[in-house]
């Protein structure tokens, strides 16, 4: 398509044993009816772009896999009635600066509630 030929796609027949005449710099490796094939360099750019492309994509769902699934995930939170529950009001109340930083630390005092 980048060469000016269109949609052109390779015969579903022809698919894997086409990859051997890619791979060796063949830009028309598979097509029938090309009129003017690309050239062997925006065939090599276009091979590492895409891999580019793979190789970020699957670091990207590497690390939301290992930040859903991983060893370092967030394993779970209590909700505030379960909170409650097990540590009393008085306790929440007395270790409020610790549970809540942002709104009970020292630097929360200075900002309206």
């Amino acid at each position: 398509m980048i060469a000016g030929n269109g949609w052109v796609f390779v015969a579903r027949d022809d698919l894997f044993t086409s990859l051997g005449g890619l791979l060796g710099g063949d830009p028309t490796a598979g097509l029938e009816g090309v009129a003017q094939p690309a050239p062997t360099g925006l065939l090599w750019t276009c091979v590492a772009v895409l891999e580019f492309l793979v190789l970020v994509g699957s670091a990207w769902v590497a690390a939301w896999a290992l930040g859903r699934w991983g060893p370092g995930r967030l394993r779970g939170m209590a909700s505030a009635a379960e909170a409650q529950t097990l540590l009393g009001r008085v306790r929440l109340r007395r270790h409020a600066k610790v549970i809540r930083p942002d709104l009970y630390g020292t630097r929360a005092k200075g900002r309206a509630r």
